[in-house]
């Protein structure tokens, strides 16, 4: 059985579990600090957390490489008006085994623009037209001179009501990712099944997603078998761990903290320059768009 440290994201490492998942294998159980509070994308940050679980995918997603690159959309064209035109990839479904269509797709973004404010940070209203089975037009009242960086972001996750639940059952989602859902339990654990529905190879085995919020426990649920990989651990245990025949992982995390001037540009090597910038910066709006806390 795989054993792997690392605090990189975790769907990238069922991505890993798809080269050793022979189909007889027992779940392959995850313990991480954190885990989706519920199954609705457009609850506050849900979405990047289902996400993380290998469950949601989005129409754009961040290659490695840092560039935004296709996932379920195959190509972003803009146009004259300002308006964009999305076009589907024809081989996407659902993991209850429906197309992933314009009509769908329509449906789930302004789901979550009107159920979730953080969706509207950057597009204000959105206006989508369903022109064809696999391709949208979409208007925002905000101009987007970078649609698929928008389309990539966590709120706009691709998801439907599951077939007979009501408003009031929410968080009866299906979506898109190599994994779905098979028992949720609120801050203990999620039991994940690979989606027979996904269109790339999918050779993976079931995975017990687990909350540990303390390092320690992660550390010590490794050395005694009760999990197979563990996430976010105390740098004091990785040597003991290596000592074991563990394999730690460490990878540069993805998040931008800071802004940074390109000082050799003309202008910015000025001082007074790049302190008008920073003047300019209007923090509060930046706090207000990325619902964030000041």
């Amino acid at each position: 059985m795989l054993r792997f440290l690392s605090r990189a994201h975790l769907a990238v490492a069922l991505v890993l579990l798809a080269h050793t998942a022979s189909g007889t294998e027992p779940p392959v159980v995850v313990v991480q600090p954190f885990l989706a509070g519920t199954l609705d994308p457009a609850i506050s940050t849900e979405g990047w957390a289902l996400q993380s679980h290998g469950i949601a995918e989005t129409l754009f997603t961040v290659a490695p490489d840092g560039m935004v690159v296709p996932q379920i959309a195959e190509s972003a064209e803009p146009a004259a008006d300002g308006s964009w035109t999305i076009r589907l990839r024809p081989d996407w479904k659902f993991s209850d085994g429906s197309p992933v269509d314009a009509a769908a797709v329509r449906d789930s973004l302004l789901d979550g623009t009107e159920r979730n404010p953080l969706a509207l940070s950057q597009t204000g209203r959105m206006e989508i037209d369903v022109a064809d089975p696999a391709t949208l037009r979409i208007s925002t009242a905000k101009p987007v001179p970078v649609m698929p960086s928008v389309l990539a972001e966590y709120f706009h996750v691709v998801h439907k009501r599951e077939a007979g639940a009501g408003q009031a059952g929410s968080d009866r989602m299906v979506f898109t990712g190599p994994y779905r859902v098979t028992q949720f339990r609120k801050d203990d654990r999620i039991e994940l099944e690979p989606n027979p529905s996904y269109p790339l190879p999918n050779r993976r085995a079931p995975v017990v997603v687990r909350k540990l919020v303390d390092a320690q426990a992660r550390a010590l649920a490794l050395e005694s078998g009760e999990a197979d990989l563990a996430f976010q651990l105390p740098p004091e245990s990785l040597e003991r761990l290596r000592a074991r025949g563990f394999a730690v992982k460490s990878t540069l995390v993805g998040y931008q903290y800071l802004l940074f001037l390109n000082g050799k540009r003309p202008g910015l090597s000025e001082q007074p320059v790049r302190q008008a910038i920073d003047l300019a910066i209007n923090r509060a709006a930046l706090v207000t768009a990325l619902y964030c806390i000041a």
